[in-house]
């Protein structure tokens, strides 16, 4: 019954979380969605970005990006922070603040997946830290990478060969780039995500859609880069994509 309660009237219970969090002083652009979403998540401020990324172990972007959507991919993947950026970008890391603070007004942008939310601005990360790493402070060593697996410890995923990719992209639903990049890791985002197909392209970028093969099939030996998550496997090539079915 609490949990059909909760679900019905979800967002007056996140406008009221969202002011009482700005009487104590603890008011941010999310602050009422954290509260219910992620529980333990915290707001550090809006921060400047730069081509050299102050968040740069994670990357990538979503038309349904929101803050919570950001903050459990970074979670999942063991980092400290994250940052959601330009209305649609998340990035993810375990140190911040290189470039400085900005005013709040510089994170103006509303989330793809929630209009009525700010994912950041131009060049403006609007950072949390994450509710597993809160004991973890600024400027730490990134984790290390996860042990080797092979393809086949995702079952249900088909290899499908190696496809040309242009950037006009042949997965174009959502991608990101990742240190860590395995195909089990990119099979595994793009299937919880609902996606149909999975590519690795340039051995740590990952590409997720409901089509593919639009650019055609190339030879295997274009997809010979090793992936930044385990040399021992190998992650698609210079515009292209080694092609997974994962659902």
């Amino acid at each position: 019954m609490l949990q059909t309660f909760f679900q019905t009237h979800r967002s007056v219970l996140v406008r009221v979380a969202g002011l009482l969090l700005c009487v104590l002083g603890m008011c941010s652009p999310n602050a009422g969605y954290l509260a219910f979403a992620q529980g333990s998540a915290q707001y550090l401020g809006c921060f400047k970005d730069a081509d050299n990324r102050d968040l740069k172990d994670k990357f990538w972007d979503d038309s349904r990006m929101t803050p919570e959507r950001c903050l459990q991919s970074c979670t999942d993947s063991g980092y400290a922070y994250a940052g959601v950026q330009y209305g649609n970008q998340c990035f993810c890391g375990n140190s911040y603040g290189r470039y400085g603070k900005l005013s709040e007004s510089s994170c103006n942008m509303t989330c793809s997946g929630d209009s009525g939310l700010v994912c950041g601005g131009t060049w403006a990360n609007t950072l949390y830290k994450t509710a597993s790493r809160r004991d973890v402070p600024p400027m730490v060593a990134p984790p290390p990478p996860p042990p080797p697996v092979r393809s086949s410890a995702t079952p249900a995923a088909t290899y499908l060969g190696c496809f040309r990719d242009t950037d006009q992209r042949d997965l174009n639903a959502t991608q990101w780039d990742d240190g860590q990049m395995t195909p089990q890791r990119c099979i595994r985002t793009c299937a919880d995500s609902g996606f149909e197909y999975a590519g690795l392209q340039y051995g740590s970028q990952c590409f997720c859609g409901n089509s593919h093969g639009r650019f055609g099939r190339i030879d295997s030996s274009s997809c010979s880069m090793p992936c930044s998550g385990n040399s021992g496997l190998m992650c698609g090539g210079t515009w292209a994509n080694s092609v997974f079915r994962v659902r």
